[in-house]
């Protein structure tokens, strides 16, 4: 559902919100993952995908409210990335922490940007780190459709330049996804590649963790810059520079044992959401 620029998806007890299509496409991974029988008998759980973005509704709803932060503020050495020096960015995440009864930031490097911005006792309680995003059930590896590797996302003239870059040194194909190919279009492209490249928008080591998310439901591999903690290079996904002989199973392996076990959504609303004491 769509009302303005807000999507709505019910996957009851679970409804979403988000404002912008690479967000409610986030929301449709995450629910992909989801048994939504687990939850049943749970009260309405109203989730605020982007919490970088206004939500006005959500000072009128009635129920638990978890707002999810995707945006990188900060790289892996704490300096300050672009969503953390624009003022109505870190006015919407206060006032989003304030109305949350559980706030989540995907992203492990930004605990700096928190430490940053005035908010009080309470609020800081109520923000966890972490990409808490994946699915619970083990997804299988599925064997590419073809040696090429695609990259999909906005390609500015940095991401351009190690894209072409990679191609040369590896003598691999990328094909560039148009810019914004969604749904069952981006699905096809995905599931026809070998791998999907991850190149920084910005200088520096953060995650990306939405599109690992596609990359992962799709039974792919990710190959990329380095991120950042809790994912490591060649053992959770295929660095730049590696040298032939590392298996694309293996490495799907690694990363389907880390995500499965640690970093489940439905077992973050189990232990952080579902038992919230409000």
């Amino acid at each position: 559902m769509k009302f303005g620029s807000l999507r709505v998806k019910l996957h009851l007890p679970f409804v979403f919100f988000s404002r912008h299509p690479i967000l409610h496409e986030m929301v449709k991974d995450i629910c992909a993952g989801l048994h939504g029988e687990e939850f049943k008998k749970r009260r309405l759980v109203f989730v605020f995908c982007g919490a970088h973005k206004k939500f006005a509704l959500a000072s009128v709803l009635w129920g638990t409210k978890l707002f999810i932060q995707t945006e990188q503020l900060c790289t892996e050495d704490g300096d300050a990335l672009w969503g953390s020096k624009k003022t109505n960015v870190v006015k919407n995440i206060k006032e989003n922490i304030r109305q949350s009864d559980v706030f989540l930031d995907i992203n492990f490097n930004n605990q700096p940007f928190y430490k940053s911005i005035d908010i009080n006792r309470l609020d800081k309680s109520k923000v966890y780190f972490g990409p808490y995003i994946f699915p619970r059930q083990i997804v299988d590896y599925k064997k590419e459709a073809n040696n090429s590797v695609c990259f999909f996302g906005s390609l500015n003239n940095r991401r351009k330049k190690l894209t072409e870059e990679f191609c040369a040194k590896s003598g691999l194909h990328v094909e560039i996804v148009p810019e914004k190919t969604y749904g069952a279009n981006l699905k096809k492209i995905v599931s026809e590649s070998a791998a999907v490249l991850n190149i920084h928008y910005e200088n520096g080591v953060y995650t990306e963790s939405p599109r690992l998310l596609t990359v992962y439901l799709h039974g792919k591999v990710l190959i990329s810059e380095k991120i950042g903690k809790p994912f490591q290079e060649n053992v959770h996904y295929i660095g730049l520079e590696a040298r032939n002989g590392i298996e694309y199973p293996q490495v799907f392996e690694n990363f389907t044992q880390l995500v499965t076990q640690k970093f489940s959504f439905s077992e973050f609303i189990r232990r952080r959401v579902l038992n919230k004491k409000n």
